[in-house]
């Protein structure tokens, strides 16, 4: 220590303006002081991992302030010119670096969160929209979905017959057997003439009655909605909401409850569809709730498959008449424009791809005991009435 093995120094005690002259020894492990105005007073230790310096301290520094983790108030003031090399020799974090680095630190950690929490969104390992759609109120999820739904249905009729409804709500409590208790399902039969069916938010889905009008069995109609109830338990229409809007935009749709804010998002709603891991999610769900209440999750493929097949046929017969002379002219395979936009069909807002179907295909499970009798799925087939085929004449100009 270039023969000094002592230093002298002020000490304030932070209580007072009052400065204390203090003989300072380093020792192996603490840095002690000792009042040189009062002799007797215990002498203090400051542990080397415990002392601080709210200035960067460099080895040529004549002048050195520290302080102590224990007493933040308290201050050491030594005005030597070697002991600036002395004491970083035992407490290098007081140097000008690890002042830099505990400047920079917390900056650096956040922003290496917030690109980590990108990068797990980018991947779809987590979804901050999943997260903030569970948590919200059962009010507000319930009130929105209203919201949607009214938009949505405002001009179409409800359907409800006596013995349609009575078959429909037979089917529902077959699922519902197997959902949570904590759904609160509403669902509706909508007088669509497309095909489609889709859960908006609150626990809320509707069915088109042309679904079920082309739906060759109970059990294709029960896979659909199972596969629409999956959507509802993991809040998919929430997040995705959530996701488009942002969540203030969405509590403000709540408060304000403006329509034309609820028909945009309706309009979301039925044009986009979801990705192929909350469509494989809502698959997992349907396969649960159909094995659950033994029902064949087979039919649902050959729905899957079936509207596929309608859907290319009338991609190639659209193709055709469009390089054709004439106007477009309906075929018995591909149905003509009136029938529904591809935005509304259920095969373009749920994408079902070979492997989801053969997934569904691999049951050997059969219904038992039948969903609904014969007589029950005519109704159900005519909860809507029957389609009117005939086109009424223009009246001639």
């Amino acid at each position: 220590m270039d023969g000094i093995k002592n230093w002298s120094g002020q000490w304030s005690d932070g209580q007072t303006a009052n400065a204390h002259h203090v003989e300072i020894e380093l020792q192996e492990d603490n840095l002690v002081f000792r009042r040189l105005d009062q002799p007797g007073t215990v002498p203090q230790l400051w542990p080397y991992d415990d002392i601080r310096s709210p200035n960067p301290t460099h080895s040529h520094d004549s002048t050195v302030l520290l302080s102590c983790l224990t007493d933040p108030k308290q201050r050491l003031f030594i005005d030597e010119p070697h002991f600036a090399k002395h004491i970083l020799a035992r407490v290098p974090t007081i140097t000008a670096g690890s002042h830099q680095w505990s400047l920079l630190k917390w900056p650096l950690g956040i922003a290496v969160c917030v690109l980590l929490f990108w990068g797990l969104t980018y991947l779809n390992i987590i979804s901050p929209a999943n997260s903030l759609a569970q948590i919200l109120p059962d009010t507000t999820r319930v009130t929105l979905g209203k919201g949607v739904v009214n938009t949505i249905v405002r001009d179409k009729k409800v359907c409800n017959t006596a013995q349609g409804t009575a078959a429909f709500d037979k089917l529902l409590s077959r699922l519902y057997n197997a959902t949570p208790q904590s759904m609160n399902f509403d669902i509706k039969v909508v007088d669509f003439d497309f095909v489609n069916a889709f859960a908006a938010p609150g626990d809320q889905i509707i069915v088109s009655g042309e679904l079920i009008r082309q739906a060759d069995s109970a059990d294709e109609v029960a896979g659909v909605i199972a596969h629409e109830m999956g959507h509802s338990i993991e809040r998919h229409p929430e997040s995705g909401i959530i996701r488009a809007l942002g969540l203030l935009t969405v509590m403000q749709i709540f408060t304000a409850g403006e329509s034309s804010t609820f028909g945009e998002i309706a309009f979301y709603l039925v044009q986009s569809g979801y990705s192929r891991a909350a469509e494989q999610e809502a698959d997992d769900h349907a396969g649960v709730i159909l094995n659950k209440t033994s029902i064949d999750t087979r039919p649902l493929a050959g729905f899957f498959k079936r509207l596929l097949n309608k859907k290319s046929v009338k991609k190639k017969d659209d193709k055709t008449n469009t390089e054709g002379e004439g106007s477009p002219q309906p075929t018995a395979t591909a149905p003509d424009r009136s029938e529904g936009k591809d935005i509304f069909s259920w095969i373009s807002s749920h994408p079902a791809t070979i492997k989801r179907m053969e997934a569904f295909n691999r049951s050997t499970k059969v219904t038992s005991p039948p969903i609904l009798n014969d007589a029950e799925w005519r109704a159900l087939k005519l909860i809507c009435g029957e389609k009117n085929k005939s086109k009424k004449p223009k009246k001639p100009s």
